[in-house]
């Protein structure tokens, strides 16, 4: 699979539990089924928007398995390991990849920051225990550690497994432009942040965004349009976009919190439950809620 070749609109799947606050995996099949309808490139799982940190080891490998038997090959799934040491994070990697994961995301641990030089050998360990394609998660803010863009991009030519960036950093266009410049080897940039700077970012070069999973559709719409070479519409609808999300995207777990009730008003999932402690919209965030979200359902395909 090392032949990979990930780009588009890649969601990270939401969690669904039930209203008992189990997971729903009846409500994850559907999930994946949406994201291949809705036109996404590929999927990912253990993201900040999957509720990582809520769930049991157990429900990982069983979420996986329901997620790589779904996709049936029709889209490439990309599994993230977010273990807080090296040993159990190369332990979970290889554990992924034989069950099907078609590439790997890798978080550096953030708990308690290694710093620089525990982030490179924390990713390189990884990347020389598998033999799929790695994407390694930039996200500065969450993990507390910073590295300039010449030696992430040194860090890439290291391992040929390490085929993607996700850069999440505040802002992440400059540091796009500046990995794009000093780059060594031919690794592809995606950028998250639910696609606030989607734009900006193909601009400058990226190949695809990571964003929630419940706008799927429209997300894939703005792609199109721009990889047409329309970028008015792809603005337009972009615009279109960016007034709900700068308003669900104040926080992480309020993004999540939103994403889930986005799922289950479009029929997706039947629960917008989240495990504790959670995000709770009182009726004045609601009510300016829907004053963003329907003029958005007008673009809906599905």
């Amino acid at each position: 699979m090392n032949a990979l070749n990930l780009a588009g609109i890649v969601p990270v799947l939401a969690a669904p539990f039930n209203d008992e606050g189990n997971v729903n995996y009846a409500d994850l099949e559907r999930l994946v089924d949406f994201q291949i309808q809705a036109g996404a490139d590929g999927i990912a799982l253990f993201g900040f928007a999957t509720e990582f940190y809520k769930l049991s080891e157990e429900e990982k490998r069983r979420m996986l398995e329901v997620v790589v038997r779904r996709a049936q090959g029709k889209i490439p799934v990309v599994a993230s390991v977010t273990e807080q040491s090296t040993e159990l994070a190369v332990r979970k990697a290889v554990e992924m990849e034989e069950s099907g994961a078609d590439a790997l995301m890798v978080l550096p641990p953030f708990l308690i920051p290694s710093g620089k030089d525990g982030f490179i050998h924390h990713v390189l360990t990884l990347a020389s225990a598998v033999h799929i394609p790695i994407m390694v998660q930039y996200s500065p803010v969450e993990t507390g550690i910073a590295i300039e863009a010449k030696v992430l991009a040194e860090m890439m030519k290291s391992n040929e497994n390490l085929k993607y960036l996700k850069v999440e950093c505040k802002p992440p266009t400059p540091m796009i432009s500046a990995l794009l410049q000093v780059k060594q080897s031919p690794f592809e940039i995606f950028v998250g942040y639910a696609g606030l700077q989607m734009i900006d970012a193909l601009q400058r070069g990226a190949v695809g965004v990571m964003p929630g999973s419940s706008l799927t559709d429209i997300y894939c719409r703005i792609y199109q349009q721009y990889q047409k070479g329309d970028l008015e519409k792809a603005i337009h609808f972009h615009n279109q976009l960016t007034s709900l999300l700068n308003y669900i995207f104040q926080s992480i777990e309020m993004i999540v919190k939103w994403e889930k009730i986005i799922l289950k008003r479009r029929g997706v999932i039947s629960s917008e439950y989240c495990r504790q402690p959670e995000f709770q919209p009182d009726g004045a965030a609601l009510e300016l809620f829907e004053r963003y979200y329907q003029p958005l359902t007008a673009e809906f395909k599905l």
